[in-house]
């Protein structure tokens, strides 16, 4: 498929300018450290960045077009960081230069049948029988609900939901859902194991104050478990999810 980045001059254009572009392969690891996010680097062979293009005088703003090889990339979150190298008469400007492309590849939405969850702070009565526990965020139910302890006192954060999957798979996004008509879950990470007891840590979270599927892109990594570890909450230290979602590969 292809993808097209929009560059463009912010003067009058009075020349044919000659533009000159290169994938910029320090710009996805500084990303990361600044943004908190796990972009890999489209690997080398699945793409194709044209290396120079022109800018007609009296225009100023072209499309680069991108093709990307899809077929070929496992599930995960890749970036395409294209830099500007030269544009004849004119000066590049340094913070303006790169123009990063991102590309989510969706792995499979796991069938969560037969796993299991527990947390460290759950509500087990004051949510109706058999709601306000962990297992509800793997029901399948938007009715039913996890939530943390609140009856009789809530329990200090961070909260801590874990997962067993039964089975080991390589994850590469999760999914949250917020409890309907509530958004209390703020931010937290993402962590597996494939025992149970060492954490790999794979990606952080912050949750949109809206009713919807929210995915999150984590550096692919092979496990049984995984664990959502709550930080901060919108509301005091009230925290509750409807569901939570895995895809990734077998």
């Amino acid at each position: 498929f292809t993808e097209k980045i929009k560059f463009g001059l912010d003067t009058d254009n009075k020349w044919d300018l000659e533009c000159k572009f290169a994938v910029d392969k320090d710009y996805v690891t500084e990303f990361n450290a600044d943004n908190g996010t796990s972009f890999k680097i489209l690997p080398e062979g699945t793409y194709t960045v044209p290396e120079t293009m022109t800018l007609p005088s009296g225009t100023t703003n072209l499309e680069l077009e991108v093709s990307i090889k899809g077929d070929q990339l496992a599930p995960g979150d890749y970036m395409l960081p294209v830099k500007v190298m030269d544009v004849s008469q004119f000066e590049v400007s340094e913070s303006k230069a790169v123009y990063p492309l991102a590309i989510r590849v969706m792995g499979h939405n796991l069938d969560r049948t037969g796993w299991t969850a527990e947390a460290n702070s759950e509500e087990v009565s004051g949510e109706g029988a058999g709601n306000g526990v962990a297992g509800c965020a793997l029901d399948g139910s938007l009715t039913t609900f996890w939530h943390s302890k609140w009856q009789g006192g809530s329990l200090p954060m961070p909260y801590e939901l874990i997962i067993d999957a039964k089975d080991t798979y390589t994850f590469a996004q999760f999914a949250l859902l917020h409890r309907a008509n509530y958004t209390d879950v703020g931010s937290g990470e993402f962590f597996v194991s494939t025992d149970g007891i060492d954490w790999t840590k794979v990606g952080n979270f912050t949750m949109k104050k809206e009713q919807s599927v929210q995915v999150f892109g984590v550096i692919p990594t092979e496990g049984r478990y995984f664990k959502v570890k709550i930080n901060t909450s919108n509301r005091d230290t009230n925290c509750a999810l409807a569901e939570i979602y895995a895809y990734g590969l077998k």
